[in-house]
């Protein structure tokens, strides 16, 4: 059964540049080598999507911003070549998956404008600034993007030339002096890619076109997500599975903390229960969802098969029915604008619905870790082995536990016996987070009528941005945990 993709043109966008944005902060322990290699399919698809956006002369009204015409065109070039150069060295890299997730959002909102250009009617003012906001948001993506690798690279002609200061070539094969090459030619194309925000970005987002919000998306969104999670978990998880649920799981629980402030702030819950008792209980929940996300993004075997598709559907729907809500333009939407988009009393049922879902989803994450046939990754095992003797100041190595040559393959092993206590308290620890966070939400009842303040009106999304603050918003702005593909 094909999966449905509900997302629109926009949200695909969006998408895009949060995995990009997520990638800055993951960018200098990311695989160099594997992002350049990705990166020609991600300028091969942004090209494509670019190609199939409709043109026309300005409509009386419009202020268009300088042309800069052909950047993506050069970097498409450039990507090509230095695609076809990389292609005559053989090594053991792979792709970056978070790079084929930008790469795959461009591919569907290539399809879907394609799909309906011919529906469209004549040129108007709104829908030429709603493309310009589709190209500036395209071009702002590519930057960052283009920096993530660059700042990746750095990192590995850093590692590189520690480890092999006499030497031409690194431990795979690959030629240092072409790593040197691709770090400048990236370089280069971040900066190309640049040169078309100066006159655009922010500015030109101001342009796009908003929906009018759909009140129960982000229900069905939360209940898809509950059974599609459900069934993977139920039909023995790979370890791969288990990071993208774990991932996921910790962004819906930061996304849902936005709500709650929000419902609060606005008085559509008790703001002193929230803020006393529930909101201690999500930062708590937050913690220990991302250190499960973290170790099993650890244990992944390479070249793992990704997720279920439905899995990875539901996934990509919980995301944009929440981001529908709580972002805005460049950054996160004030709680004025979300109650004047959603009924926050309904989003608090559904969020403490969700709650009592991920009690029980926290406990199958820890059983499904137990399970004898789980495999995991030699390489990730070691690197944990180790950790844990210098934490617990153990003498003992782990070369008797895992054997160099699947550590040098990087094969998928079972769970070492000493790594098993640590799996087993994370997973607890997540389960127990769940349910204080769950009896935390119990009894924020909403206030009276008479306590709501009006809800804005006019044109929705033009009001100030940035995400609510609080120590829990900052913390994640600086180590978000990306939701693996």
């Amino acid at each position: 059964m094909k999966v449905r993709d509900q997302r629109s043109v926009a949200e695909l966008l969006l998408e895009a540049e949060q995995v990009a944005r997520d990638l800055l902060y993951a960018a200098p322990v990311r695989d160099g080598r594997a992002m350049v290699r990705t990166w020609g399919e991600v300028m091969d698809t942004a090209a494509d999507l670019w190609a199939q956006l409709p043109t026309g002369p300005p409509v009386p009204g419009q202020q268009r911003p300088p042309e800069r015409p052909g950047v993506l065109e050069q970097l498409q070039a450039s990507a090509r070549s230095l695609h076809r150069r990389d292609r005559k060295v053989q090594d053991d890299g792979g792709y970056d998956e978070r790079l084929l997730a930008i790469a795959e959002s461009y591919a569907r909102a290539g399809e879907l404008v394609a799909k309906y250009r011919s529906h469209e009617g004549a040129q108007t003012l709104e829908r030429q600034e709603d493309m310009q906001a589709v190209r500036t948001r395209m071009m702002h993506t590519l930057y960052v993007t283009a920096h993530v690798v660059t700042v990746a690279l750095t990192n590995d002609l850093r590692d590189y030339h520690d480890q092999h200061r006499d030497s031409t070539v690194t431990a795979a094969g690959y030629p240092l002096h072409m790593l040197a090459d691709a770090h400048r030619r990236m370089s280069a194309a971040e900066q190309l890619a640049g040169s078309y925000l100066p006159d655009t970005y922010p500015e030109a987002l101001n342009g796009q076109h908003r929906e009018r919000v759909d009140p129960d998306r982000l229900a069905d969104a939360v209940a898809r997500w509950d059974v599609q999670a459900h069934r993977a978990l139920a039909g023995n998880p790979d370890a791969h599975t288990l990071a993208f649920l774990t991932a996921q799981e910790t962004w819906l629980v930061s996304a849902s903390s936005i709500l709650w402030r929000a419902a609060a702030q606005t008085g559509h819950v008790n703001e002193s229960q929230y803020r006393t008792r529930l909101s201690p209980a999500l930062e708590r929940l937050w913690e220990e969802w991302g250190q499960a996300a973290r170790t099993w993004t650890e244990l992944t075997p390479k070249n793992s098969p990704a997720p279920l598709a439905h899995l990875r559907a539901a996934g990509d729907e919980l995301r944009a029915a929440a981001r529908e809500l709580i972002h805005d333009r460049v950054g996160g939407a004030t709680p004025v604008v979300i109650a004047a988009r959603v009924d926050l009393e309904e989003v608090a049922s559904t969020l403490q619905r969700s709650l009592a879902s991920t009690v029980d989803l926290a406990h199958a994450v820890r059983d499904a870790g137990n399970e004898t046939g789980l495999l995991i990754s030699a390489k990730g095992a070691n690197r944990l082995l180790a950790q844990r003797a210098e934490e617990t100041l153990t003498p003992e190595g782990t070369h008797a536990i895992v054997s160099p040559t699947a550590i040098h393959a990087n094969r998928g092993i079972p769970v070492p016996e000493p790594l098993k206590p640590r799996v087993g308290v994370i997973g607890q620890a997540t389960a127990e987070a769940a349910h204080q966070a769950l009896g935390s939400s119990t009894g924020i009842a909403p206030q009276p009528l008479s306590k709501i303040p009006d809800r804005p009106r006019g044109r929705d999304g033009h009001h100030g941005a940035g995400v609510p603050g609080g120590s829990i918003d900052a913390r994640r702005a600086r180590r978000d945990v990306s939701v693996p593909r």
